[in-house]
């Protein structure tokens, strides 16, 4: 019996048959065990089923369940979480079209079991083959979770919520893992783990595989609705007073803002049911902008468009020798 800690791959999927069996394979490859896949069938109609009955029968470690009718997709994904065994320590999402390197889930786990009160490890991620910047220093890899969380509002430090593997005791009883209420529910649960306390890992090297196609959710409901800057502003909201102090949590709130008057101005004449949605969000929160609050986003908008594009501000600079690291 090993004496390495179980680690549960979830695979929430809807008609996936294209690449629902590379993922298997992903999983298969994995140099880690103990590790178990673990895949919710959200009422395939493309042959999904058949692929993954045909793995089971040639041996590989799967528990699957198909649900009867289909489900929203974020709901899919509480089915896929609820369904990992206790007795795994550690879990991660793995989409059907995305990919592990094979020594990933090894190094994550070494990492997460070496440093005390780890629940979330992360690291680079690779989009279309592109790896994308991060922001986390590279002379540390350990960071308290609410330092982790204000580096994501502050230097948008990008922590891969799409291959982060975080422990499975931070799962909270009839509390849905991925808000079913928001459409980035992989950003808030990243976030929310965050919030429980703790370590962060940000590992620098490759952890992840993201595959942007035609078909996903990114090209198609991430695009029609177009929430995501109001969710941040939201989570600026909720998160904010947690891991920001007063000042910077302000000028955070304040720039997410300026950026959603300026985008309502923009939608006033291309998108009206958008804006007409977002006032509504903004009126409901008491923020609902006024003529003056037009006219500074707009003022506002090529100073952030240098500061997030060109003046590097975010960006990791090399730390002074007599630094103080991490455990020192």
């Amino acid at each position: 019996m090993s004496d390495k800690p179980l680690v549960a791959i979830y695979t929430p999927v809807y008609n996936g048959a294209q690449f629902i069996e590379n993922a298997i394979q992903t999983v298969l490859s994995q140099t880690y065990r103990p590790i178990l896949h673990v895949i919710v069938d959200n009422a395939s109609t493309d042959g999904t089923d058949a692929i993954i009955a045909k793995a089971i029968a040639n041996g590989a470690n799967i528990i699957v369940k198909r649900n009867a009718e289909t489900v929203p997709q974020v709901e899919n994904f509480n089915l896929a979480v609820d369904l990992v065994p206790a007795e795994a320590k550690y879990m991660r999402l793995l989409c059907a079209d995305d990919g592990i390197p094979p020594d990933a889930i090894e190094n994550m786990v070494a990492a997460a079991e070496a440093t005390p009160n780890v629940i979330m490890v992360g690291g680079i991620e690779r989009v279309n083959g592109i790896k994308q910047p991060h922001q986390f220093p590279p002379e540390a890899t350990v960071f308290e979770a609410h330092a982790a969380i204000a580096r994501w509002f502050s230097d948008y430090a990008r922590i891969p919520m799409m291959h982060i593997l975080t422990r499975t005791d931070t799962r909270r009883p009839g509390v849905p893992y991925y808000n079913t209420a928001v459409n980035s529910a992989d950003t808030d649960m990243m976030l929310r783990v965050l919030a429980q306390g703790g370590r962060y890992i940000h590992l620098h090297e490759v952890i992840g595989d993201t595959t942007n196609h035609p078909g996903n959710r990114r090209s198609t409901l991430d695009a029609r609705i177009m929430t995501i800057i109001w969710e941040h502003l939201y989570y600026a909201e909720i998160y904010g007073p947690l891991a920001l102090s007063n000042s910077e949590r302000e000028r955070v709130r304040k720039t997410h803002l300026r950026v959603i008057y300026r985008r309502l101005l923009f939608w006033s004449v291309t998108k009206p049911h958008l804006a007409r949605r977002d006032r509504e969000n903004l009126r409901a929160r008491g923020l609902a902008p006024s003529f003056a609050d037009y006219i500074g986003a707009l003022l506002f908008w090529p100073e952030h468009i240098y500061i997030k594009r060109y003046s590097g501000m975010q960006r990791p600079k090399t730390w002074p020798a007599d630094a103080i690291r991490p455990g020192v």
